[in-house]
């Protein structure tokens, strides 16, 4: 993993083309762990469905960044409130999200490059399914940046392909909110999500805990990962300076319990508190909120403690997993191909 992505969402992957045969064909044999298919006969229908459903579901870094600027104070930096970005977690339509659109290049009313033309989003990928007469409109559109990609429907691994395809493309789409949240943060180089030994740890976790949604819930490194069934799974990370902090903080107060602060000396435990404003709790209550940790050194050194029994918070029971709404839309894509 080159860079962490700062979120990930199973998502709905519309597919239109004119033959209902090869829509049936490709739920049919398509693995759905990602995404959810939704196909279309008619690109008009396609169009009208996506433009009136993706603004209420896209992913927008204006959601998470406030424009809002003190009168007469220069060089001001952007009010960036990151937690914003796990809030999504309690949308039972969060799913309905469309990163990726597939559509035929030869159909009867429209071509497949007209049918994106009608498209009144951005940053939704966009690829193209071509015969092998197609090839050479699939390459000037792509090299125009009118498609982000194209794959020629003629093979056997075809199911293989455009699996591949999607799964690419979706990587794209999160990779493309998470350089707009990167950039927005003055020592960007440096932030946890560009840092190369905490992207092969995430990495590693991701495949340990196997969740299908994760989503970044501070600057330094904290996940929420979410199972496709909702369990919850929290990774609290806290850099060696906050941790500096904290101690220093334990040490003047004078009311830090003695064994409690040797623990956060020696960081051998970190302090979870997860609270949405970033204030720390009373130091006399500190004993209730400290967690076992371990260090992770690469930009910073890190120290992290991962839940695995987070579905105890009663935040999290409302969560509805990715497999649930799978059930809950199984038939819509078969209805869709009108």
């Amino acid at each position: 993993m080159d860079r962490v992505l700062s979120c990930f969402c199973p998502a709905t992957v519309v597919v239109v083309d004119d033959n209902v045969n090869f829509l049936e064909s490709m739920v049919g044999c398509i693995s759905l762990d990602k995404f959810v298919l939704k196909c279309f006969s008619d690109p008009i229908k396609a169009a009208n469905y996506i433009n009136q459903t993706e603004p209420f579901h896209a992913l927008k870094i204006s959601d998470i960044v406030s424009a809002q600027y003190l009168p007469g104070v220069e060089n001001q930096s952007p009010v960036i409130n990151i937690q914003n970005i796990s809030s999504v977690v309690y949308d039972p339509e969060r799913f309905r999200r469309i990163p990726v659109v597939l559509s035929d290049y030869f159909m009867p009313n429209m071509t497949g490059l007209e049918f994106f033309s009608r498209l009144k989003v951005s940053n939704v990928q966009k690829v193209l399914l071509t015969g092998m007469a197609d090839n050479q409109v699939a390459i000037n559109a792509f090299n125009k940046g009118q498609i982000q990609g194209f794959l020629n429907k003629n093979g056997t691994d075809f199911s293989d392909r455009i699996v591949s395809m999607i799964n690419v493309c979706l990587k794209r789409y999160y990779d493309f909110f998470t350089t707009s949240l990167v950039e927005r943060y003055a020592n960007n180089k440096e932030m946890v999500l560009n840092d190369p030994i905490f992207a092969n740890f995430f990495t590693s976790l991701l495949s340990a805990i196997s969740p299908v949604e994760y989503y970044l819930t501070d600057p330094y490194g904290s996940f929420m990962f979410v199972s496709d069934t909702g369990q919850v799974y929290l990774l609290d990370v806290v850099t060696e300076s906050e941790m500096a902090t904290i101690v220093k903080l334990g040490e003047d107060s004078g009311e830090a319990d003695p064994k409690v602060l040797a623990a956060l000396q020696s960081r051998e435990s970190i302090l979870v508190t997860r609270n949405m404003d970033g204030k720390l709790p009373p130091v006399k209550d500190w004993h209730r909120y400290l967690k076992p940790a371990k260090s992770l050194i690469g930009y910073s050194t890190y120290y992290f403690h991962l839940d695995e029994h987070a579905n105890t918070d009663e935040r999290f029971h409302t969560i509805q997993g990715f497999k649930q709404y799978k059930k809950k839309v199984g038939s819509e894509a078969i209805d869709s191909c009108e």
